[in-house]
C-alpha cells in the first residue's frame, strides 16, 4: 500500500510546483512539507486542504489521499471501524423510505426450480439453493424464521423472494445473537456491517420483518468448524447454509422440522425487540430522556435539530389542534413529549442544511409524521431558527457538509454514551424505533461522531450560524 507521504510527494511532482512555491502558497515551510513527505509527521486537516488546493489535485486524487491520510492518523482499528459505521449510515437510504423491489433475475431462478420433496437433499450452487428458497418463500402461509446473524447476501435474497411473491404482509423474523462481550475489533465491524441490513429492513414500513436478540456465548460470527452454520425455518421444511452460501440442506421430514420450530420459538421468548413500531415506538420514544440522564455524552445526527422544542407556547397549541383533528391519540401523546423535548439538552449535534431550507420555506418539522397537515407562520419560524442559532453559539450543534453522508432524511440517530444508539424513522403515519445496546456498537458510534465534529465533513461554529442568519434574513425581507 502506498503511503501518504509517497502519495503527497507523487502530486507534488506531477503538479509541476517546487517545494518553496507551495510552501510560499500553503504558509507551511519547507522543512515541514519535508517532513510530510518523509512520513515523520501528518498536516492537520486544514494543512492537507491547503496543500492539495495548492497543487491543483483532482478530486479522484483527493479522494485517494485522504483516504489514506485518514488512516495512518486515525489507525487501521479506528478507521475501518468508522468506514463500517459510514456504511450503516449511508445504508439506510437504500430501504428505509422506499417500498421494497424484487431483483429482475428472481424470476429467471424460479423457472429453473426443480422442487424435491426428498425428506433430506443437499443442493450445491447459488441457482439451486436461492430457487428452493422462491418456492419454499411461495408456499409459505404463517411465518419465516432465520438465525443466527445471517450474511446480507442472503438475507436480501429472502426479502427479494417475499417481495417477488407478493408476500409482503408474510412475518419475517430474524433472531441476532450478540457475544456477552465483543472479543475483537474485527467482531465489532462485523456486528456493524451486518446491522447495515438490519436496521434498515427494521425501519422499513414496506416489509413485516422483526428483528430479535439475546446475548449468548460463542463469537458474533458462527464457528468454522460448523458445516451449516446459517438457518432458515418455513412451515413444512427447514434449510441449512454452509458460510459461504455454496451449498445447503434442506430437512422436510415433519418432526425435525418441528424440533427446528420448537428451538426457534424457545430462543424467541428468552430476546428482545430490536424494533418498536406505532404505539410502543412512542412509548421507548418517551423514555429517551430517561436514558439521557444515565449517560455521559448525547450525540445526535439527523435531519433537523428537534425545532419544536424552540416554539413558543401557543404556535405549539395550535399545530397541536391541527393534528388532534386527524388523529387524536397522535396530538396526546406528542403533547405528552413536549416537556421532555423542552428540557432535553444534545451535547452534540450534527444536522444538514436541507432541514433548515426546509423548515424555513415551507415550516417542514421532521419530528411530525409526514401525513398530518399543520403550518407553522413566518413569525414562528423566524422565532425557532433565533433560538436555535442561541443554541449554536452555546453547544456543540454543527450543520453537515453536503455530500458527506446520504442517509434518508426521515431518519434521526441518537447516541447515549455508555447507553444505547437510537434510530428513529418518520414514516407517514407514525414512528418506528430501533434501539441497540451494545457496547462495542454505542462506542463505535461515539468515536465517529466525534471524528465528523472534529472534520471538515462540518460547518465551523462561525458557518453554522452564518447559515442560519442567512435563512433568518430571508424570511424577515421575503
Amino acid at each position: 500500500m502506498t503511503s501518504f507521504g509517497q502519495l503527497l510527494k507523487t502530486l507534488i511532482v506531477e503538479s509541476g510546483e517546487s517545494i518553496s512555491k507551495i510552501a510560499q502558497l500553503t504558509g507551511i515551510d519547507r522543512p515541514t512539507i519535508y517532513k510530510y513527505i518523509s512520513g515523520s509527521r501528518m498536516p492537520t486537516r486544514e494543512g492537507l486542504s491547503s496543500l492539495l488546493h495548492s497543487i491543483r489535485a483532482t478530486a479522484k486524487e483527493k479522494e485517494q489521499i485522504i483516504a489514506q491520510y485518514e488512516l495512518e492518523s486515525a489507525g487501521e482499528t479506528a478507521y475501518y471501524q468508522r468506514q463500517a459505521v459510514k456504511r450503516l449510515l449511508d445504508g439506510l437510504k437504500a430501504t428505509a423510505i422506499h417500498p421494497l423491489s424484487g431483483s429482475d433475475d428472481i424470476a429467471d431462478l424460479a423457472i429453473s426450480s426443480n422442487h424435491c420433496t426428498d425428506e433430506l437433499s443437499v443442493l450445491h450452487g447459488t441457482a439451486s439453493i436461492f430457487s428452493e428458497i422462491m418456492d419454499q418463500v411461495g408456499s409459505e402461509k404463517t411465518e419465516v424464521s432465520i438465525y443466527p446473524n445471517i450474511p446480507a447476501t442472503l438475507l436480501n435474497f429472502i426479502v427479494d423472494a417475499i417481495v417477488h411473491k407478493g408476500k409482503k404482509q408474510l412475518p419475517l423474523y430474524q433472531i441476532w445473537r450478540y457475544p456477552k462481550r465483543m472479543q475483537t475489533d474485527e467482531e465489532v465491524r462485523q456486528c456493524i456491517d451486518g446491522l447495515t441490513d438490519v436496521i434498515s429492513l427494521s425501519l422499513n414500513p414496506h416489509i413485516n420483518y422483526q428483528t430479535l436478540y439475546y446475548y449468548g456465548s460463542g463469537s458474533f460470527r458462527p464457528s468454522d468448524t460448523d458445516v451449516f452454520p446459517y438457518t432458515i425455518v418455513f412451515s413444512n421444511a427447514v434449510m441449512r447454509f454452509n458460510a459461504d452460501i455454496t451449498c445447503a440442506m434442506v430437512i422436510r421430514q415433519w418432526d425435525v422440522v418441528q424440533i427446528y420450530k420448537q428451538h426457534f420459538n424457545n430462543l424467541k421468548n428468552m430476546c428482545y425487540a430490536l424494533v418498536s413500531c406505532g404505539e410502543d415506538a412512542m412509548k421507548t420514544i418517551s423514555i429517551f430522556s430517561e436514558l439521557e440522564n444515565q449517560c455521559g455524552q448525547i450525540y445526535k445526527l439527523m435531519l433537523q435539530p428537534c425545532l419544536p422544542k424552540y416554539a413558543s407556547q401557543k404556535a405549539v397549541e395550535r399545530v397541536l389542534d391541527q393534528i388532534a383533528a386527524v388523529n387524536a391519540d397522535m396530538a396526546i401523546q406528542m403533547s405528552n413529549r413536549m416537556p421532555q423535548l423542552r428540557a432535553m439538552q444534545d451535547d452534540k449535534s450534527i444536522f444538514f442544511e436541507y432541514g433548515i431550507a426546509s423548515f424555513a420555506t415551507n415550516g417542514f418539522v421532521i419530528d411530525i409524521p409526514g401525513s398530518y397537515a399543520y403550518s407553522i407562520t413566518r413569525e414562528e419560524r423566524i422565532e425557532i431558527l433565533k433560538a436555535l442559532r442561541e443554541d449554536c453559539l452555546m453547544h456543540e450543534y454543527r450543520m453537515l457538509r453536503t455530500g458527506v453522508l446520504s442517509m434518508p432524511e426521515n431518519v434521526m440517530i441518537e447516541i447515549c454514551q455508555d447507553v444505547c444508539v437510537s434510530f428513529v424513522l418518520t414514516d407517514t403515519q407514525y414512528h418506528n424505533v430501533a434501539v441497540i445496546r451494545e457496547s462495542s456498537v454505542i462506542n463505535a458510534f461515539c468515536d465517529f461522531l466525534e471524528y465528523l465534529l472534529q472534520s471538515n465533513a462540518v460547518a465551523t461554529q462561525e458557518e453554522t450560524v452564518e447559515i442560519i442568519d442567512r435563512y433568518i434574513t430571508e424570511l424577515e425581507t421575503g
